[in-house]
């Protein structure tokens, strides 16, 4: 008899979200959708083992844990699955997504375009596009925000064009001419997400290369008084970065010692410090600061474009020649070390190879630029 009144209360009171996978997995992909990965985080906590082990589940948590920046814990919780054949959508996109932040958006963006019928859900899109930006393809993540489908949630969609104004402006800010550019495009952005910290490191940037120094320590200093540990770095790196471009190098050396300080093993701080140290005429500091960092990184971009700049003011053209190289294999579309290299092939007297280089340089930056 008790066990017939169970399972008749069974079928008149529905599971609550907390207590059914798939409801659980819904409710979390709503509210990341709607730009609140934290709140859908906490739908997890304190949930039965096994029922985070569902694969919706743990798909939609992955999702939720990359979108809140926490990409070690999203590795962890895939680690924690395992090996699955065919997992349900939610898994696959997530698997999608940790494939680009594995350095493998080829196969990210090969899932999405054998996606079917799901070539036009909104996490699919999603993967696409970070896929694209991740592949510097940026004309067409651009291209693809704009024809987001109409079931897009508008903080998802908001988060995807400020992602492609990030990846734009971080290219563009190689090229003085273009710097001008950026900081109307990020202000812009600014808007649409008004918390988004990333937007704000490198708008701090722009700022202080377009020698607007007021407006950028204000805004730096309003993510730095909220910020803790080594949450601060990026935009000390960035308030290094824009006070170096003021030749306040003093200052900018504070800022980037403070960063390493916090990251120790912070390879674009290293750099910016190098740069810092060179220009205030302590280059034995300098040199060492970057020979360090590619004893322990022989490939790090940031450290062998410094070095190369330092090489071609010192006329060392071919040792800049070759460094660029490496750069431009990891970077194929920066703009600074295609101007860099043709630079340094114009001192070899290599001009047939300089003419493609400044040619690959200017189809580059009309992409960047959106020409």
């Amino acid at each position: 008899m008790i066990l017939r009144v169970l399972a008749l209360l069974a079928v008149l009171v529905p599971a609550r979200a907390g207590d059914d996978p798939a409801a659980l997995a819904r409710s979390a992909r709503d509210l990341r959708r709607e730009g609140k990965p934290a709140e859908a985080l906490a739908l997890f906590e304190s949930k039965p083992p096994e029922l985070l082990a569902d694969l919706r589940v743990a798909g939609e948590r992955i999702q939720c844990l990359l979108d809140a920046g926490r990409g070690a814990d999203a590795l962890a919780v895939d680690a924690a699955v395992g090996k699955v054949k065919e997992g349900p959508t939610p898994l696959g996109v997530a698997r999608a997504r940790l494939a680009t932040l594995h350095g493998q958006p080829k196969a990210a963006l090969a899932w999405t375009e054998a996606a079917g019928p799901l070539h036009d859900q909104p996490d699919v899109v999603q993967t696409r596009i970070e896929a694209l930006l991740a592949l510097d393809r940026t004309v067409e993540a651009d291209s693809a925000v704009k024809l987001l489908p109409t079931s897009m949630p508008a903080p998802m969609r908001d988060r995807l064009d400020v992602d492609v104004r990030l990846a734009r402006a971080r290219g563009m800010l190689e090229d003085p001419d273009l710097i001008e550019r950026v900081i109307p495009m990020l202000e812009d952005a600014l808007t649409l997400q008004p918390a988004r910290d990333a937007v704000k490191v490198v708008l701090v940037e722009a700022l202080g290369l377009f020698h607007h120094e007021d407006r950028a320590e204000t805004l730096a200093k309003e993510v730095l008084d909220r910020a803790q540990g080594a949450d601060r770095v990026p935009m000390l790196l960035a308030l290094g970065n824009a006070r170096r471009a003021e030749l306040r190098d003093d200052d900018a050396a504070k800022c980037l010692e403070e960063a390493l300080a916090l990251q120790p093993d912070s390879a674009r701080a290293t750099v910016a410090l190098a740069r810092c140290r060179l220009r205030q005429g302590r280059e034995d500091e300098g040199l060492k600061l970057l020979h360090d960092r590619l004893a322990r990184s022989p490939h790090d971009a940031d450290a062998l474009l410094a070095l190369a700049e330092h090489q071609l003011e010192n006329r060392e053209a071919q040792a800049a020649a070759d460094a660029l190289r490496d750069v431009l294999t990891q970077r194929p579309g920066s703009l600074k070390a295609l101007y860099m290299l043709s630079r340094a092939l114009a001192a070899l007297g290599q001009t047939e190879e300089q003419k493609q280089i400044l040619a690959d340089w200017q189809k580059r930056r009309d992409a960047l630029a959106l020409k």
